[in-house]
């Protein structure tokens, strides 16, 4: 991995104004930090009204160990900018220290992200993360006055968090634990990175067993060790081998898909003028993705890491298609038993929609009992394993029974949901996200497909009446749509 080169670049900086009592934010490069230093070693002065109370407060947000020499005139406010630079030096090495732990596991490029965020005076944050999971937060802050939990807002809940403060405290998180600790960074490392002393050994047999199994050789780099479930991985490119004849593929053709609903979903989404889409955690049962589960790891999970499946799930959410308009099965399996109603939606841009096809596997396929044979080989060599490749598809893969339904799935990540059902299938309480089905403005809430049509279930009562009704009040709602009945004439 390449020298870190990331240091933050800028300073947050809160100042007094020398001509008065206000106080505003000015920003300091790096470069500058000796014009910070020389300006914080001198004195800066208020008006004269300003209270002691007013300048005490500026003290502390600044992060001032003590105000000397007061009087209603003048000030002298004296940081202590030697804790504070040594803090972002240790700051600088730790992070240094972080990425070479995680090379030396053959983890690279695992900080997805980068954030520097004002908080207080100023505030430098990494989050590492390997395979989509947090596993590491580093955090510097400048000033007296922080929350200990800002960073738990939302589900990017890490392992393990490290915060220091300029003052040289350290402040360690490890889920649901915060203690101020007396070890030193270097033996937090220590403890967070638990590297097997075997590794090697059972990198070794796991190349073997791929080669026993599949017939192709690997090499030891291409096996990773993941520390935050303390299992081993593959590389993307070595599973994507494996997997090759199950990929879910982007859906091309064709041009129109298909929900099948009830009648008073169809109203609800009409009137709101938004369809909603369901998190993926809802999903985790046998007839969705959980036959998979025992294919993607050979381990039980702990408490921990099945917590940050439910997390991590509630930020995906997800909805299903079929290519099956006003078909006979369908209406029967998801139109409310051929009275409800099939919805046509256009594709209004197929190159760039994230709709994919389900891919259909058998159960007994030669790609899962090769995966069963390998995991069963490596358990018994008490060598935990997972694999990555196929928990990502797992939403995209289901079993050859389903395959006359010609599902294809749309998946969305956010981490904002706009409210909350209990699966009647299931008894889970699930998030859900809505999507604007018609575009006032420019913005980015908006439904990939437009909704062109309905078509009513054959069994459904008083077909003309309902047919009218629902171009009436699509046309109040500001849709263009056409609306008719099944072409099935008969049904039983």
């Amino acid at each position: 991995m390449e020298g870190y080169n990331n240091k933050p670049e800028m300073l947050f900086v809160l100042r007094m104004n020398a001509e008065g009592n206000d106080v505003f934010i000015e920003e300091y490069e790096l470069s500058e930090f000796p014009k910070l230093e020389e300006w914080f070693n001198s004195k800066g002065f208020f008006d004269y009204n300003a209270t002691f109370e007013e300048m005490k407060l500026v003290g502390q947000c600044l992060g001032a160990e003590r105000i000397v020499n007061y009087d209603r005139r003048k000030f002298v406010l004296e940081l202590e900018l030697k804790d504070m630079k040594q803090s972002l030096n240790d700051y600088t090495e730790s992070v240094l220290k972080v990425e070479k732990a995680l090379e030396n596991m053959g983890l690279k490029d695992i900080r997805h992200n980068k954030s520097m965020e004002k908080i207080d005076l100023c505030s430098f944050s990494d989050t590492f993360y390997i395979y989509d999971k947090p596993f590491l937060k580093l955090e510097y802050r400048l000033g007296h006055r922080f929350r200990t939990d800002s960073f738990i807002e939302g589900y990017d809940i890490p392992c393990w968090k490290i915060q220091f403060m300029h003052q040289g405290g350290l402040s360690v998180y490890n889920r649901n634990d915060l203690l101020k600790s007396d070890k030193t960074f270097d033996e937090w490392m220590q403890v967070i990175f638990q590297f097997p002393e075997d590794a090697d050994l059972k990198k070794k047999k796991i190349c073997e067993l791929i080669h026993t199994i599949y017939g192709f050789e690997i090499q030891i780099t291409d096996i990773l060790y993941d520390p935050a479930s303390k299992c081993f991985v593959l590389k993307e490119e070595v599973e994507q081998n494996m997997l090759k004849d199950i990929k879910p593929e982007r859906a091309v053709e064709p041009d129109e898909i298909a929900k099948y609903t009830t009648l008073d979903t169809l109203v609800a989404v009409l009137q709101s003028g938004k369809m909603r889409m369901n998190s993926i955690v809802s999903m985790n049962d046998k007839t969705e993705i959980g036959f998979l589960e025992e294919y993607i790891r050979n381990y039980k999970e702990d408490f921990d890491e099945e917590c940050d499946k439910y997390l991590f799930a509630d930020k995906e959410f997800i909805t299903s298609f079929t290519t099956r308009i006003d078909d006979l099965d369908m209406w029967r399996l998801y139109g409310d038993n051929a009275r409800g109603v099939c919805m046509v939606f256009e594709r209004i841009n197929k190159d760039s929609d994230e709709l994919f096809n389900i891919s259909y596997i058998a159960e007994k396929s030669d790609v899962l009992e090769k995966i069963a044979k390998l995991q069963d080989a490596l358990k018994d060599n008490s060598i935990r394993f997972r694999m990555n490749l196929l928990k990502k598809y797992q939403h995209f893969l289901k079993l050859s029974d389903y395959s006359s339904e010609s599902e294809c799935r749309l998946m969305v990540n956010s981490k904002k949901t706009d409210g909350w059902f209990i699966n009647r299938d299931n008894g889970i309480l699930t998030p859900y996200i809505e999507k604007k089905l018609v575009r006032e403005v420019e913005e980015d809430n908006i439904y990939p497909f437009r909704l062109s049509g309905i078509i009513l279930g054959p069994a459904s009562r008083e077909q003309t009446a309902n047919m009218m009704q629902i171009l009436y009040m699509a046309a109040q709602c500001q849709y263009s749509l056409f609306v008719k009945q099944s072409k099935i004439t008969s049904y039983r």
